[in-house]
């Protein structure tokens, strides 16, 4: 499931990876997509 965050094309768990120096996000939901 690709969900588009903030410029277009661009994957959520894809920006949060990047975003987040932690190895897993808070999030289930970030969680899942990652």
């Amino acid at each position: 499931v690709r969900v588009k965050y903030g410029d277009p094309g661009v994957s959520i768990h894809c920006d949060t990876t990047q975003a987040m120096p932690l190895p897993e996000p808070p999030s289930p939901g970030a969680r899942f997509l990652h």
